[in-house]
């Protein structure tokens, strides 16, 4: 019988009825293609049969999926009111029996507090676009929370904005399964299955967008079931809820809808046949067109051709020249397919010949001017100008093209005018919109260019002079800001140490080598100067630190322009700068005048740069209150310190004992003020009449100490704040250091300078080429130390050998000792350089320092020593050296006095 009913079904496809015969011999052994069956007997059908409703009946009951029997109830329900009334009765059964396996299924477990807090955590994540937080949240807690609807709905809508629409799908029917009575659910579910599955689930979509209407009857639900009937081709149920809808009083918005389901088509409109031209034969006007539409279709999606298709086209087309030889469509239909098929030879033919006939044919001259360019034909040119002349677009569209490679601006802007005042659209419209806007981009910028250019050499002076005349020297700057004051300090110190002293420095003695006939390699020269950690690039990064320490104040430093001091050593550097990579008797001359600026005066001037900054005036009242927020930090509050201070001219420093040391620096130093609390405590006293006062730094000022001055009773150099290196200022009523150690505290006489005593601290021998070191030492660190001076290894050991130290502070570089008193084999080191003496001395100065060590060490001098070369890059070199002489200790670069004392405590500990 099934076999019987398909070849009836196939032998009588227009009549809908056989479809409900095979349905019903199809339910009781494949009721899925049954249910097939009957829809599509009810998308052909117009009226119902009388064996619509047994067969519905007879394939819904031998389905087993309930959903996809009460889908089928549906639809044959939506087809007339009669069948609707007769399906009403089992549809309501299945209803009610699916239902009530919903909500025998319904087993929602209720969230802690804890788990709603996890469940509201995820919802804010996902409020914030953090998806991936949120979705970890949430497949965590649905693990210990697998029976929770909520969780399960708030993760499809997370899977969903993350684009997995199977996950979503999933959370989502798991979730309306746990709570079948959510509305809301339903819904959610009906959105995602007709929005992300290309309408192929729309059936589904409105059956769950029922349920949802089943639990709440919403307008907007209403709505969304309408348009989505309407598109799934049920008009019926679509009816229904816009006339629903129109009940509750949402007339304006169901109206509009119920128009288009009322809508009758049109007639569609006839026109006369197009007969052939005068003088065609009609046979050859239809093989023409019947050319063109095979053409057509031989055009495949990947710009390849069907060639079996191509061939019809060129039959079809041969066909038509055979009986109009003369007719010009069939003669450019001909072309075209030669032209397609690379015989351009033959398309140039047919086109010549139909101009022949007609000069006045644009689009065949831009058609033949494309030809010829191809065949690089020299009449290609002249024909594109006729073409364009005459108006071809395609003609025009190309010498704009040209044009534009060519920056033959406006002459493109020309052709695309013509080619848009005449062609609304064509094959090269969108090359044509391109062509525009580059012409317009390009044109613009030419344009802006010029008002660029015009203005910039009219503010370009007025700009430099106004940058030039803008911003701060550098003591200006600290008066404004004294917390600044440590780190320009360190900055200064390593510009004359780094920069001048151990690259700048030799640069004299290196032009008198060169002018006495020794020729050192110029690559040595140039890394000296301007490698990559060379004078020039240190200089210029420490003039960029000043200048970002001014900018994080919110200053602009100036320092080329409006400070006195750097303006020239800037000017010097730049001279070196300029030389790199020159050579001659006139190079090493502007190079050595250069170095005698940075190494003379400009040395000299950084050096005593501080000596006129602005410092806070004290008085009694200013120095306790600066005292008691020392006395008041943690390390001092358990030891019980009493402040006793001795001051006013008749105040003598205490000489008897041993001076008392810091355990650390006091908190106004620490702060980088000029005194305790920076700006704040200059306001401070500024508001008690103090205010701030200049020392101009004359030798007659009693409150400015220069070097080599010893300190009398009335000028005590600890009375103002010092800063590294060099500051040293005034104060109105001199008062001497405070102990921070209980008792003891008192007002002790000061010992500063160079190789100065400081007392009975540390006995230390500076060993270095210079006076840097020992006379900053002895100025920052007097108290507790006795800083002795030694200019050479040779010199060291004479010292080391009568005197006792406790230690030894070594500088790396010596390049400014003669020649024989440098330690070092310097027969030996030239042949490590090929004989080259320059270098082998070179060598020595720069490592003089470790060969002085060494030298230490065989002398059976077992002193810890503290080495001035940062050795933090070279690991392996400086675990070598420690266990070959140690004791020693290294300083990192821009060390400052408080390192410098720390290591040399360690040694003492």
């Amino acid at each position: 019988a099934l076999e019987s009913f398909e070849k009836l079904s196939v032998l009588t496809s227009q009549e809908p009825y056989t479809d409900l015969l095979l349905a019903r011999a199809l339910a009781r052994i494949e009721p899925n293609r049954g249910a097939a069956a009957i829809d599509r007997y009810l998308r052909r059908a117009g009226e119902p049969t009388p064996d619509l409703v047994p067969a519905v009946r007879e394939v819904a009951g031998a389905l087993d999926d309930p959903e996809t029997a009460l889908a089928l109830y549906t639809r044959a329900s939506d087809l007339d009111e009669t069948v609707a009334a007769d399906l009403a009765e089992p549809l309501l059964e299945l209803q009610v029996d699916v239902r009530a396996t919903e909500l025998m299924g319904a087993t929602a477990t209720p969230l802690t507090g804890p788990q709603r807090r996890v469940l509201d955590e995820a919802r804010a994540a996902f409020g914030q676009g953090r998806l991936d937080d949120a979705r970890a949240l949430l497949e965590q807690l649905a693990d210990r929370v697998a029976r929770s609807p909520d969780v399960w709905a708030t993760l499809a809508d997370v899977r969903e904005a993350q684009g997995d629409i199977a996950g979503a799908e999933a959370a989502i029917q798991l979730a309306r399964t746990l709570d079948p009575l959510s509305g809301d659910l339903h819904a959610r579910a009906s959105e995602i299955l007709a929005e992300h599955y290309g309408y192929r689930f729309d059936e589904e979509a409105l059956a769950a967008l029922d349920r949802a209407l089943d639990v709440r009857e919403d307008p907007a639900l209403l709505e969304r079931h309408a348009r989505l009937a309407m598109r799934a081709g049920r008009p019926r149920a679509a009816r229904r809820s816009l006339e629903r809808l129109v009940e509750l009083g949402h007339a304006e918005t169901a109206g509009p809808l119920l128009a288009d389901l009322d809508r009758e088509r049109p007639a569609p409109l006839q026109l006369p046949p197009v007969p052939p031209p005068e003088g065609v034969d009609p046979r050859a006007w239809r093989a023409v067109h019947r050319a063109r539409v095979y053409e057509e279709r031989a055009r495949l999606q990947d710009g390849d051709w069907d060639r079996d298709l191509l061939a019809r086209a060129e039959a079809s087309a041969d066909e038509a020249l055979a009986l109009a030889p003369d007719d010009r469509m069939a003669l450019h239909q001909r072309a075209r397919l030669h032209a397609l098929a690379g015989e351009r030879a033959d398309a140039i033919a047919l086109y010549r010949r139909s101009l022949d006939a007609d000069r006045d044919q644009p689009e065949v001259l831009g058609r033949l001017a494309k030809l010829l360019a191809l065949e690089g034909d020299p009449e290609a040119d002249a024909t594109l100008l006729r073409a364009a002349g005459a108006g071809s677009p395609y003609a025009l569209v190309e010498l704009a093209r040209r044009d534009v490679r060519a920056h033959r601006y406006l002459s493109a802007r020309q052709h695309l005018d013509r080619y848009f005042r005449a062609n609304s659209s064509s094959p090269w419209h969108d090359e044509a919109v391109r062509l525009r806007e580059h012409v317009r981009t390009v044109s613009f910028a030419v344009a802006a260019g010029g008002v660029a250019l015009a203005l910039t050499v009219l503010l370009v002076p007025l700009l430099v002079r106004w940058r030039r005349r803008r911003g701060l020297g550098l003591l200006a700057f600290i008066e404004r800001h004294p917390r600044s004051l440590p780190e320009v300090a360190r900055l200064l110190s390593s510009i004359r140490h780094e920069v001048i002293k151990h690259n700048i420095s030799s640069v004299p003695a290196l032009v008198d080598r060169v002018e006495a006939g020794e020729a050192p390699p110029a690559a040595w020269v140039a890394e000296r100067l301007f490698g990559g950690n060379g004078a020039v690039a240190r200089f210029r990064d420490y003039t960029a630190q000043l200048e970002g320490l001014a900018a994080r104040a919110g200053e602009r430093l100036n320092l080329r322009h409006r400070d006195p001091v750097f303006a020239e050593g800037i000017r010097a550097m730049d001279g070196i700068a300029a030389l790199e990579g020159r050579v001659g008797a006139r190079t090493l001359g502007s190079l050595a005048r250069h170095a005698d600026v940075l190494v003379g005066p400009f040395y000299e001037r950084v050096g005593t740069l501080l000596e006129g900054v602005c410092v806070v005036s004290l008085d009694r009242a200013s120095v306790e209150e600066a005292w008691a927020a020392v006395v008041a930090e943690a390390p001092h509050r358990a030891e019980g310190v009493v402040l006793t201070c001795e001051m006013g001219q008749g105040a003598r420093p205490h000489r008897a004992g041993r001076p008392a040391r810091h355990p650390r620096q006091p908190a106004a130093q620490r702060a980088g003020g000029l005194c305790g609390g920076g700006e704040d405590a200059a306001r401070g006293a500024a508001g008690r009449g103090r205010g701030l006062r200049h020392r101009a730094g004359a030798r007659g000022d009693p409150g400015v100490r220069r070097r080599g001055e010893a300190p009398d009773d009335g000028d005590d150099p600890r009375s103002v704040h010092r800063s590294w290196p060099g500051h040293r200022g005034g104060s109105e009523q001199p008062c001497g250091r405070l102990d921070p150690r209980g008792a003891r505290g008192r007002v002790e006489e000061g010992r500063g300078g160079a190789a100065t005593d400081g007392g009975e601290g540390m006995r230390v021998l500076v060993v270095e080429d210079g006076y840097e070191y020992s006379e900053t030492l002895g100025e920052f660190l007097a108290d507790g130390f006795t800083w002795v001076r030694a200019g050479s290894g040779p010199e060291a050991l004479r010292l080391l050998d009568g005197s006792t130290f406790d230690a030894v502070f070594l500088d790396m570089r010596f390049d400014r000792v003669p020649l024989a008193e440098l330690l070092g084999d310097m027969e030996a080191t030239a042949d490590r350089f090929n004989g080259d003496d320059v270098q082998a001395r070179a060598f020595l100065e720069d490592h003089q320092g470790l060969f002085v060590l060494a030298a230490l060490r065989e002398a059976g001098c077992g002193l810890p020593v503290l080495v001035s070369y940062d050795f933090g890059n070279e690991e392996a070199r400086w675990e070598r050296i420690r266990t070959r002489q140690g004791p020693v200790d290294y300083l990192p670069d821009n060390a400052s006095p408080a390192v410098i004392a720390g290591k040399l405590a360690a040694f003492s500990r």
